[in-house]
């Protein structure tokens, strides 16, 4: 008799489940997290395993065109747009794995500004460019690293993620000062990759992914695209000097249709939707109801990219080009050869602006065999507005504040001709055009 009341003062402290008691805390609170994503690890030193952080900048544009940046026959345009903001995120599950997550806000103009006419009563005809916002919220990158580079040099890697075609810093530079090659080659998507980083300055990779495009006649939905990266990092230590390498490598794409230029599915995408249905969808057409089907038959190509830094200066080139012809004659009214390519080099030197880190740069970017872009037969003319045939570009980036920057640069290019056919049905001018833009790139990291 004398014992009940301890039993009773250990059930009310929960030290012991009383005889009635059928499920614990922990039953119960699956109960109410029934169906929900769980981690068992999610409070297990969160704060030593999870580093968060962020990118983002806000940009301002003016040139002599609209769009501004543009190769349009509208006269002086201006914009002030959030680019990017980004929240990113590494988990250290293990020694041998790190979960990464980029999410993403993107809120630049979508490139593809076509030209609207409309009709008014008194004014009669009038021409503008529509400007469209999808202010996108995606997770841009998801994806888990396997290896311990410490231990050995070879890594997977799982998920969503740029894939590693092509070389490029940024991956959010304006669309209005990007190079062709960045352009050709910047593709996102769900994807295995294999590789080695070797501590002797060799590296290497294979990827593969299934892609947005079908080949022409296709049924079925397959991993379709692959590719591989081969290349060499030396930091020069022989001759003593900081910063100093040089890196050298070359790439290969299966399919350069499902590059994001182009790419009808993939957020960010210069398409989005818009310019593949003006693009894939005119070439091959629509097969349900239900959705369009973005058939046409895959293209390689090859990418070769050099860097070099000593002490101050830095430089890098790089080329991206097609293997063979992107369109046949059945889809091309032009004589020219379809087989795109971009190039770019670039230089840069390093100094203190009042105590401030400093940057002066300078660049030129090609494009070859663009003309087919602006193929009436095609109904494509907004790809002449935007890329380039040539253009260079000044560049003064300075630390105002601690992970604050301002990226100011000076653009000047020549865009490819217009067809006269083209240039008619839209209301433009026939030609060649010149396309002159400043822009002002404020960015933080977080």
């Amino acid at each position: 008799m004398k014992l009940k009341p301890v039993v009773a003062s250990l059930v009310m402290l929960g030290l012991m489940t009383p005889a009635f008691a059928k499920s614990t805390l922990a039953s119960q609170q699956a109960i109410v997290d029934q169906n929900s994503a769980l981690s068992p690890v999610c409070s297990e030193g969160w704060f030593n395993r999870i580093s968060v952080g962020g990118i983002g900048s806000i940009v301002g544009i003016a040139g002599n065109h609209d769009p501004a940046g543009s190769f349009t026959y509208l006269n002086n345009g201006s914009d002030l747009y959030v680019n990017n903001f980004n929240l990113l995120v590494n988990a250290n599950l293990s020694s041998w794995s790190k979960a990464s997550l980029n999410l993403a806000y993107l809120g630049a103009p979508i490139p593809w500004n076509n030209m609207f006419i409309t009709k008014q009563k008194e004014v009669g005809h009038s021409t503008f460019a529509y400007r469209q916002i999808r202010h996108t919220i995606v997770a841009d990158e998801a994806y888990v690293t396997i290896g311990d580079l410490t231990k050995y040099p070879f890594y997977a890697v799982f998920g969503k993620k740029y894939i590693p075609f092509g070389n490029y810093v940024d991956p959010y530079v304006p669309y209005q000062i990007m190079s062709p090659t960045q352009a050709l080659s910047q593709t996102n998507a769900v994807a295995g990759i294999v590789g080695v980083t070797t501590n002797f300055g060799f590296y290497a990779n294979v990827f593969a992914f299934r892609g947005d495009t079908y080949p022409v006649g296709s049924s079925t939905g397959n991993i379709r695209n692959f590719g591989g990266l081969v290349g060499y990092y030396d930091n020069l230590e022989a001759f003593n000097v900081p910063n100093a390498h040089v890196n050298v490598n070359l790439g290969y794409i299966h399919n350069l249709w499902d590059s994001q230029v182009f790419s009808p599915n993939v957020e960010p995408s210069w398409a989005l939707g818009e310019g593949s249905s003006n693009w894939t969808t005119k070439i091959n057409h629509p097969v349900n109801s239900f959705g369009k089907k973005y058939e046409i038959d895959p293209i390689g190509g090859v990418s070769v990219h050099g860097d070099l830094a000593y002490k101050a200066f830095s430089m890098s080139a790089n080329f991206v080009t097609a293997v063979k012809k992107m369109v046949d004659a059945n889809y091309s009214s032009q004589s020219d050869s379809s087989r795109f390519w971009g190039a770019d080099v670039n230089a840069e030197y390093a100094f203190k602006t009042l105590e401030h880190d400093s940057h002066i740069g300078a660049g030129v970017q090609f494009s070859g065999n663009g003309a087919w872009f602006g193929d009436n037969k095609k109904g494509i003319t907004d790809w002449c507005r935007i890329i380039p045939k040539w253009r260079l570009l000044g560049e003064y980036k300075v630390n105002l504040f601690k992970n604050t920057e301002l990226d100011l640069v000076v653009a000047h290019g020549k865009s490819y001709e217009f067809a006269p056919s083209t240039a008619a049905q839209s209301g433009d001018v026939a030609g060649h055009r010149n396309a002159t833009v400043g822009l002002a790139r404020l960015m933080v990291q977080l």
